[in-house]
């Protein structure tokens, strides 16, 4: 099904999931978290690319 991917200790930029571009996001808002569509996800394991434009802290992100 669906999902959110969040990236908690991240700043801004834009992220890429099996290679479909979920769009950019900015830790100031107003989202919290990216919708992933369920037909992008993949048994198994899933690629995640982020292109952080400013900082990040710890590198990791969240798919509920």
């Amino acid at each position: 099904g669906d999902a959110r991917l969040e990236l908690p200790d991240w700043t801004r930029g834009f992220v890429w999931v099996n290679g479909f571009c979920l769009g950019r996001y900015w830790s100031v808002g107003p989202q919290d978290s990216l919708y992933v569509p369920g037909p992008v996800l993949r048994e198994g394991g899933n690629e995640v690319w982020v292109l952080e434009t400013e900082r990040a802290g710890e590198p990791r992100v969240r798919l509920r």
